[in-house]
């Protein structure tokens, strides 16, 4: 990340080995698994996507925008701004959150308006979408990191979104790139989530969930699964996590695998 560092490198060929040799680990990518949820579901995600060769399979619940056309409910490829849906005769607000019986929460503008309360104009407010920006933007010339809209009237910049797709959409590296990738990531994708996510973070996984079950060279092998009247959520107990894990480690692992993992 041009804002936040190289902590992608610095996790793979630090903190990991660091952590096996200190604590016994296998010390091979069949029996590294990755999971997490709503921004960890994304960084579970894009760690997976973005070194394939090291992980052996991701979880991602509930993951945060993988794919920009879907940056919770904004396209910011072909929306001009992210505040307001412009009907022409009538704007409405785009919302931010919603219950699982559709009541707004709260929009997208006010919840932005709320982070320059707590941070300024920058992108420091310590909010989620202010999260995302350092995240995925490239440094603006005041050394913060780049505004995606203007942060008071919601207009979309185009040229940091371009920069956006070209680094961290998720969906678009793996579409411009399947060739290479897919060979390395067969069985290792399993997304889950909500199919009325309260912050509509199912529309993301959708986009990549077609990709990927589009996919024949090779097919993907994973799975991606939406639950019906399910918010926010994998849909899955922690110790059902870790026997699927468990299981996929066994198929996908050496042959003495089980013993290895003690199963």
């Amino acid at each position: 990340s041009a804002n936040l560092g190289p902590w992608g490198d610095a996790i793979t060929t630090e903190l990991i080995p660091y952590i096996e040799e200190t604590f016994g680990g296998v010390g091979e990518s069949w029996a590294r698994a990755l999971a997490g949820g709503s921004t960890g579901g994304w960084e579970s995600m894009a760690m997976q996507v973005l070194y394939p060769d090291f992980f052996g399979g991701t979880w991602p619940m509930c993951p945060d925008g993988m794919d920009f056309h879907a940056y919770q409910i904004v396209n910011l490829y072909d929306d001009d701004n992210a505040y307001y849906l412009d009907n022409g005769w009538t704007k409405v607000a785009r919302p931010s959150s919603r219950d699982v019986q559709g009541n707004v929460r709260w929009t997208i503008e006010q919840e932005n308006h709320w982070e320059i309360a707590m941070g300024g104009m920058d992108a420091i407010s310590l909010g989620q979408w202010a999260i995302w920006e350092a995240v995925y933007g490239p440094k603006d010339e005041d050394g913060y990191p780049a505004r995606v809209w203007d942060p008071i009237t919601g207009d979309i910049n185009k040229d940091v979104v371009a920069y956006w797709q070209e680094n961290f959409d998720l969906n678009y590296i793996m579409q411009n790139n399947w060739s290479e990738l897919g060979p390395k990531l067969v069985g290792k994708i399993h997304l889950r989530g909500g199919d009325m996510d309260n912050y509509y973070l199912n529309l993301s996984q959708y986009l990549v969930g077609d990709f990927l079950e589009s996919t024949t060279e090779p097919a993907y092998e994973g799975y991606s699964v939406t639950f019906p009247r399910t918010g926010h959520s994998g849909n899955i107990s922690n110790k059902d996590l870790l026997e699927e894990i468990a299981a996929h480690m066994i198929q996908y692992g050496p042959e003495n695998a089980a013993e290895i993992l003690g199963k």
